[in-house]
């Protein structure tokens, strides 16, 4: 089996102001910055053979930390950007608590009947590019350990499908800035290993962010 390192970028400018993101591409922050080069040193030891990440910039430069030292090839896609959320992204958390209450509060809540609003990308919509992702992933690197440096919501849907759960439970999952999970993948299915390990930055101390990260 192969083991597939996956990463949510570490934190953005736009994290930091309690801002929400989708596909909109705020870079990281300078604490983002620390938490990514802690990674790196505590990914140092560990090989893979391929990095993917997603193109927007926050996830492009911590793939790059992380990639610091090694001849590792890294191929930026798309197919692993953050969820589109429409009218939603560039504002505020306390904005869109006040502007859209109810659905707002659903997503907080990580409750399954919440759907984005108009504009968005629905959850069948990311696990459908998600799939495709791991189709191609299994195809080009059969049994082998590769690094993912994605985004909450689409790394949620990744393991979602990995691991053939109901798609109503993708946002019931916590995902800290630049945490490190592992999912074992092979022929017979995968198996969940670790998941959102901060350790190497937070002393094992996960952050209450009140929500979905993402």
């Amino acid at each position: 089996m192969g083991r597939w390192l996956l990463v949510r970028h570490g934190e953005s400018t736009w994290n930091r102001e309690r801002r929400l993101q989708g596909q909109q591409d705020p870079p990281l922050s300078e604490e983002g910055r620390r938490q990514a080069h802690a990674l790196r040193l505590r990914l140092a030891p560990l090989p893979f053979s391929q990095a993917y990440a997603s193109d927007l910039q926050r996830c492009a430069e911590t793939a790059r930390i992380l990639l610091e030292g090694r001849s590792t090839p890294l191929t930026l896609t798309p197919a692993l950007r953050e969820f589109r959320f429409g009218p939603w992204e560039g504002k505020l958390y306390d904005t869109l608590a006040q502007e859209d209450p109810h659905r707002f509060r659903l997503f907080l809540a990580g409750d399954p009947a919440f759907d984005p609003p108009p504009g968005g990308e629905t959850r069948q919509e990311v696990l459908q590019r998600v799939h495709a992702f791991i189709a191609q992933a299994l195809e080009r690197h059969p049994g082998q350990d590769i690094l993912i440096v994605s985004h909450g919501g689409c790394l949620r849907a990744l393991v979602v499908a990995l691991l053939g759960l109901p798609v109503q439970v993708l946002w019931r999952f916590r995902l800290a800035p630049a945490s490190l999970s592992i999912v074992e993948v092979g022929g017979q299915g995968a198996l969940l290993v670790a998941w959102n390990d901060a350790s190497h930055y937070l002393n094992g101390a996960l952050p209450r962010t009140g929500g979905p990260a993402v």
